[in-house]
Order: structure tokens, then C-alpha cells, then sequence
């Protein structure tokens, strides 16, 4: 075939623009003109670089038929201790918009970003509204339980910020997605700076953006009711992440098996929490109360929740607040809000 190709460009010349086009060169011209404009014609050329999965799941549904952002950190990274590999240092080298959380999850970014020459656009979206932000609760990590009991432990962080923008020097909780009703403060402005980016998409942006914001509300409906159709349980958490969730929908964490920089608790703190559950049982007003353990999937065989899963008082609640068993895109941050809303449903039956 290639032969005969070869042939026919040879015995006729095509002219274009002055120039001669054998068969085969005009051939080749014709499948990278379209090859072009297919590109061109059905996604956005600059790239946009997300750090979390969550928050990669909401810019997805904005760009939805424009663009595929990328995910910067995957299940295996963390946010709190990160060594960029060449793949990710390669994405944030070619970036034009950054989104992140805060300046204190992904705190990495900024002189990562710096050192590269500065050229990318970085969206923090922890600063679009600090009256939002709450202190990290030191109290509620197994460590400093000690002889207080455990309701004590299980006051939110104060607040953190104010509506002028401006957070307090205090360390910040930096989990804020974990509230619909937060996320759904993002979409316009993480929206209008992709339209920025993305002129010509900026009409589907926005309609997109709408779309989204209804479906928060929805989410927040549904959880709403879910959480008001059982007896609030109580929680003990893997990790000290849901203190947003918690504010939104009533609920109470009373102890953290892990500190915020993701050290964990000791046999002492464990024994701690045991004779706290047993006194909370034996309690004749509390004695209806349900204490639920909010663990991600992944940490289910390791050997600290073996050893809580022995014990009468606690059920379990498989959920991460990262959702690294999802699928990333733009209905994982739904899927993942759901799991948690379904999952204390279920403890609380």
C-alpha cells in the first residue's frame, strides 16, 4: 500500500500555497491539521493543578466538557509530609492555576512554586472567607485526655478568622471541605478563575458552577436529614478531620487517635479511652448513647483498631476524609460525603 502511495506522490504532485505536496506529505498535513483541531476544539490548553482529591472532585465538575484537571497528591502522598516526585514536580513546572486549601495543609507550594520562576496563578481557598476557619482542637487527641472525662473534650475549636480575611496567628483546621455548605462558598471564585484562564469555556464554567451549587444544597439536605432521622452519636475519630462536618450537623468528636502532625496514640491513651467508654456505659444517663469510630478503610487492619473493634463500646464507620477508595472526579466528593452520612446512619440504628 505504501509503495503504491509512494508512487502516486511521486507521478502527482499536489500544489498548495506555492508549494509542491506530493500524496503522502499532503496526507500527513491533513491528519495533523485535524489531530489539531479536534484538540483545541474539545479541551482547555492551559493546565490546571489540584492538590486534593476533594477539592479536585469540585473543580472537575466546573470543568466538566472543558478539561480534566490534574490531582497533584494521590493516596500515596500526604499533604502534612510530601516529597514531590518528578511526575509531580513536572505538573506544578507546566501549571498556569494552582488551587489548594490552605496555606498551612499544602505549605510545601509556596516556595515550591517560587523556585520554579513564580508563573503560576495560586488560588488558596481558605482565604475566600477566614470567618469559616476554626482552631485546631489540641484537647481532643487521646494524648491529653488524662483524668478529664470525655465530654470535656468535646467543645469545637474556637474561631479562627474573621470576615475582614484575616486568620489569627492560632494554628487552623484545615479540613473545611468536610462542610457542603463551605465547599459551596468556593465554586464561584474557583469558577471565575478559570474563566479567566479559559475565556472561551467561561460561559460553560458558570453554568456548571450553578449546577454544582445545587447539588451541595442537595447534599446538605440529605445529610441534614439523615443526621436528624437517628440519635446523634458520638464520635471518636481516626483523625481529628470532621470538626467542620461536626459544627454543620450537631455532632460531637471526643477523641482523636491521631494528632494533627498524624502521630499516633500509645497503649497508655488507648487504655485512657476504654475506661472512659466503660464509665460513659455504666452511666444510667448515658447509657443509650452510640460512640461511633470513623476510620478509613485502608487503616482497618492496623493493629490500633484491631484492638478497638474488641471493644463493646464502639462501632464502626468506614470513612476517609480524603476518599482515597473513590474513584477521583466529579462526583467523588458526593460519593464520599454520602459514604459518611450513610455509614452514621447505620452506626446509629
Amino acid at each position: 500500500m505504501w509503495r503504491k502511495l509512494s508512487r502516486m506522490s511521486q507521478e502527482n504532485p499536489i500544489t498548495l500555497a506555492g508549494l509542491s505536496l506530493t500524496h503522502a506529505n499532503w496526507l500527513m498535513v491533513l491528519v495533523l491539521v485535524c489531530s489539531s483541531l479536534y484538540t483545541s476544539g474539545s479541551h482547555a490548553s492551559s493546565n490546571v493543578v489540584v492538590t486534593l482529591s476533594p477539592i479536585h472532585s469540585i473543580t472537575s465538575a466546573i470543568t466538566k466538557g472543558a478539561r480534566d484537571p490534574d490531582l497533584l497528591i494521590d493516596k500515596q502522598g500526604s499533604a502534612h509530609h510530601l516529597s514531590l516526585r518528578p511526575s509531580q514536580a513536572r505538573m506544578l513546572q507546566n501549571a498556569e492555576l494552582v488551587i489548594r486549601v490552605s496555606a498551612g495543609l499544602e505549605s510545601f507550594l509556596d516556595q515550591t512554586l517560587q523556585s520554579m520562576g513564580g508563573k503560576s496563578r495560586l488560588l488558596t481557598l481558605a482565604a475566600i472567607d477566614s470567618s469559616n476557619l476554626l482552631a485546631i482542637r489540641e484537647s481532643l487527641h487521646l494524648k491529653s485526655l488524662g483524668n478529664h472525662s470525655l465530654r470535656n473534650n468535646s467543645k469545637h475549636g474556637g474561631q479562627a478568622g474573621n470576615s475582614d480575611g484575616d486568620a489569627d496567628s492560632i494554628a487552623i483546621d484545615t479540613h473545611l471541605w468536610m462542610s457542603p455548605q463551605i465547599v459551596k462558598q468556593w465554586v464561584k471564585p474557583i469558577a471565575l478563575e478559570l474563566s479567566q484562564l479559559d475565556p472561551e469555556y467561561a460561559e460553560l464554567y458558570q453554568l456548571n458552577a450553578s449546577e454544582l451549587i445545587q447539588r451541595l444544597d442537595e447534599l446538605d439536605k440529605h445529610i441534614a436529614e439523615s443526621i436528624e432521622a437517628i440519635e446523634k452519636p458520638v464520635l471518636v475519630v481516626y483523625h481529628d478531620s470532621y470538626q467542620y462536618f461536626e459544627k454543620r450537623y450537631g455532632l460531637q468528636s471526643v477523641a482523636a487517635l491521631h494528632d494533627h502532625a498524624d502521630n499516633r496514640v500509645g497503649a497508655r491513651s488507648l487504655q485512657a479511652l476504654f475506661k472512659q467508654l466503660e464509665a460513659h456505659d455504666t452511666d444510667a444517663e448515658q447509657s443509650s448513647e452510640r460512640y461511633c469510630l470513623l476510620v478509613p478503610p485502608a487503616q482497618l487492619e492496623a493493629g490500633i483498631v484491631e484492638q478497638l473493634t474488641d471493644n463493646d463500646h464502639l462501632r464502626i464507620v468506614k470513612t476517609d476524609p480524603l476518599g482515597w477508595h473513590f474513584k477521583p472526579g466529579p462526583d467523588f466528593y458526593f460519593e464520599m460525603m454520602r459514604e459518611l452520612a450513610d455509614g452514621l446512619s447505620a452506626c446509629a440504628s
